[in-house]
């Protein structure tokens, strides 16, 4: 893009215009070589800031992704931890838990037996007042028997 040249007057009237346009060109020239290497220094330098935050992000990225290994690593070691935690728990609750159970079928065994030698004893009192009726029901019946024969037999 050329720039718009201002010459005055007194200085155009010193040259045809022929040397002022030659002049005019070589002033343009002379800019468009300053825009060029200002754009030339520009694209190196910004190719330059683009190398180094390019490094930057690869330093960052693996100072990332180590830190992210730690961590992991740092997480799986705690949860191991916590898993044998909690299995080893587990293992005491279960031990517990059994102890409480064998303890219960002890109590359970003895109160049955306990109930197999009340209910033994309850039926031999049974028997026992069942034989006594039912010799008493025999006596009674026997004497009654016989009294009727006496009765019937009587001449």
């Amino acid at each position: 893009m050329a720039i718009a040249v201002r010459i005055s007057p007194a200085l155009r009237k010193m040259f045809d215009d022929e040397a002022y346009l030659g002049f005019v060109d070589a002033l343009n020239q002379y800019d468009a070589e300053q825009r060029n290497g200002y754009q030339y220094s520009l694209d190196l330098h910004f190719d330059a800031f683009r190398e180094y935050l390019d490094r930057r992000l690869a330093e960052s990225e693996t100072k990332t992704e180590k830190r992210f290994a730690e961590i992991k690593v740092e997480i799986e070691k705690r949860f191991t931890e916590a898993t044998i935690k909690t299995e080893n728990r587990l293992v005491e609750i279960k031990l517990e838990i059994d102890k409480r159970f064998n303890e219960n079928d002890k109590r359970l065994s003895d109160l049955q037996s306990l109930i197999e030698v009340k209910t033994a004893q309850s039926q031999a009192t049974l028997i026992r007042w069942m034989f006594t009726f039912f010799a008493g029901t025999i006596i009674t019946l026997a004497t009654l028997f016989f009294t009727y024969l006496q009765l019937v037999l009587k001449p």
